[in-house]
């Protein structure tokens, strides 16, 4: 917004009153102070700068004169997702700043229900980070929980004002998505091949738990009317903060037209140890459009056109669901017993779900760190301990292509004496 004391659009003097830095996924107002050109006749010019000229909009522009502060300080705040954490607390982030013609002091406060708004915490202060940011913490639920919340804020003369209520769930497995896609709204680039992706922050990163991701969904819009299917190649993209690596063999799927599909993925393991992931619905064809909410914008609006990726100017997110739950961090430790059979010391243990085979260790220390000398592996129930060696402590390590635990007994006596013992497993993690 610019403004001058011509009406002159060539003048080189026209004043930049207010810019936007980034795009509006949804409306907002935008409250400008003109006291230093009191008793001026002024002119205000509208200025686009991005590349979708034919697609912006302003509206109820007013000029008021206030004398005292009626305003209500401004809450801008994108809701937190639905999470699989009970273990930490859950940050609420909103940009607050009062009114842009008096600017005086903000106050806010968070609370929150767990029994759908019917009861309110007490008050929870949020803090002013870097202005205008303020956060606040509501503290870890059980899985289960529903959890409502909603920030109130005044300025120093107390002109308040209340968000509407938010609402996320704390379930494992649960849906994460930006934005649930009503009203059906549909957009795309009809001239290419392509296709929206999009990512989303592993919650468990940092934890040693992996993240499966059991399902994602999507809808197109097909203008092909003589076939209503369309057929997408989903990618899932693990990401490292450097390097995309896509973790499937690229998934054909068919949507059909406007109808929201569920693809199921199980069955395909898919553990996710990166700070990030994208899910991508790649080479849709020719006058493909797919699901968009404008509502919230959390990311860019990314795309891979031509192999690569690239992004939109366009505003808010594309309506994809990851369907999560927290994933295998390996499989149960053996049981082990040991008993001199035929005079040789020899172990056994119970089979285990998920193990491919199991591997024999020996040492003389029970405090030694790895690698423990290895005597051997198995795909069978027991080991017979032939070796020459004075080994006094065993494990056994069920080896699978996940992270394995392991079982570590002890044998405080010569291989030549040992009695029949068994001992309960310490489920050692690896």
């Amino acid at each position: 917004l610019l403004i001058n004391t011509t009406s002159d659009p060539y003048d080189p003097f026209w004043v930049t009153l207010w810019s936007q830095d980034e795009t509006a996924g949804h409306w907002s107002q935008e409250t400008l102070n003109l006291t230093d050109y009191l008793g001026e006749i002024v002119y205000f010019a509208f200025k686009y700068a991005g590349f979708d000229a034919n697609n912006w909009y302003v509206d109820d522009v007013n000029l008021t004169i206030y004398t005292t502060d009626t305003m209500p300080p401004v809450i801008t705040h994108l809701p937190n997702l639905n999470t699989l954490r009970t273990d930490i607390p859950y940050t609420v982030v909103a940009d607050i700043a009062d009114d842009a013609v008096f600017n005086n002091p903000v106050t806010a406060s968070l609370f929150y229900s767990t029994d759908g708004g019917s009861t309110w915490s007490t008050p929870i202060p949020m803090v002013v980070g870097t202005a205008p940011t303020h956060t606040a913490d509501i503290p870890a639920q059980a899985l289960g929980t529903t959890v409502t919340y909603k920030i109130q804020a005044w300025d120093s003369l107390s002109n308040t004002t209340t968000t509407s209520n938010y609402s996320f769930g704390v379930n494992d497995p649960t849906w994460i998505r930006y934005d649930d896609g009503l009203p059906l709204s549909f957009t795309g680039f009809p001239t290419y091949v392509w296709g929206p992706m999009i990512y989303y922050e592993n919650p468990l990163y940092g934890t040693g738990i992996p993240l499966k991701l059991l399902a994602v969904d999507g809808a197109v819009h097909n203008n092909n009317a003589g076939n209503p299917n369309t057929v997408a190649n989903l990618h899932i993209y693990a990401d490292d903060g450097v390097n995309l690596t896509d973790m499937i063999t690229p998934l054909p799927v068919t949507m059909v037209h406007r109808t929201r599909l569920e693809t199921d993925l199980s069955a395909l393991d898919i553990q996710i140890t990166t700070p990030w992931f994208w899910i991508s619905y790649e080479d849709l064809p020719l006058g493909c459009y797919f699901q968009y909410d404008a509502t919230y914008n959390y990311t860019t609006l990314y795309l891979m056109l031509n192999g690569a990726i690239n992004y939109s100017s366009s505003t808010g997110e594309w309506c994809i669901g990851a369907y999560v739950q927290s994933g295998s961090t390996g499989v149960e430790a053996p049981e082990i017993s040991i008993a001199l059979v035929g005079g040789v010391p020899t172990l056994s243990w119970n089979a285990v779900d998920g193990a491919a085979s199991y591997n024999v260790y020996g040492n003389a220390n029970p405090f030694a760190a790895d690698p423990w000398t290895m005597l051997g592996n198995t795909t069978g129930l027991s080991y017979p301990y032939t070796g020459t060696e004075l080994l006094e402590f065993f494990k056994v390590r069920a080896d699978t292509e996940v992270p394995v635990r392991e079982t570590v007994i002890g044998l405080p006596f010569s291989k030549d004496n040992a009695p029949e013992i068994t001992v309960q497993p310490s489920q050692v993690k690896e």
